[in-house]
């Protein structure tokens, strides 16, 4: 379960505090613990099982967006790292590494915001590690192509939608995606029709 900061700049490094952070929920006990924390405002989460790859998108402020790969029990640095350029009081750096938070595996210098992140089947373009990322401002879906060890992205390439795309998710039966159009209140269906990605 992810949660933001609520504008909160506090919460985000409070490990008393369940906001700011991705949570690990035990439902049968009724309890969480904190699985990975200095966060913003997290959008989209998606767990690659078959490689064990945990990957979050983060809405930062004024630019600086993020796509993480969450490791458990790591800080991911807001507000005191962000590539934003929010004045607001708390941001001291921009690099995350150098001060012991996790860098993102991208991040957008202007503001995107992204939604949901959504892999891409191998089959559909004979390449592993491709990725659709929806946006809200920017009105695009972002196409990513991340590195084997997920820590940065070789590729990126961009869609225009005119819209802001809320959601997303893949239908195997259908080999297409369906997408959640904010604006129209439309839902659409996305094909891939090259499947050669260079």
């Amino acid at each position: 379960l992810s949660t933001g900061n609520y504008s909160d700049v506090k919460v985000p490094q409070d490990l008393n505090s369940p906001f700011g952070k991705l949570l690990e929920v035990d439902v049968i006990k009724k309890n969480y613990e904190v699985f990975s924390y200095g966060h913003r405002n997290p959008q989209g989460l998606t767990y690659i099982k078959e490689k064990n790859v945990l990957l979050e998108t983060e809405h930062s402020t004024a630019g600086g967006d993020e796509v993480n790969k969450i490791i458990k029990g790591k800080n991911y640095g807001f507000p005191i790292s962000s590539y934003g350029n929010s004045t607001r009081k708390g941001f001291k750096y921009k690099k995350h590494a150098e001060h012991g938070f996790i860098e993102p595996v991208k991040y957008f210098e202007y503001s995107t915001p992204p939604t949901e992140i959504v892999e891409i089947p191998e089959k559909l373009v004979n390449q592993s590690n491709y990725f659709f990322l929806n946006t809200l401002g920017s009105l695009k879906i972002v196409l990513l192509k991340i590195n084997q060890s997920f820590d940065k992205t070789d590729f990126v390439d961009e869609i225009d939608m005119d819209e802001r795309i809320r959601d997303m998710i893949y239908l195997p039966n259908l080999n297409k995606f369906l997408i959640v159009q904010e604006l129209s209140s439309n839902l659409g269906l996305l094909t891939i029709k090259d499947s050669k990605l260079n």
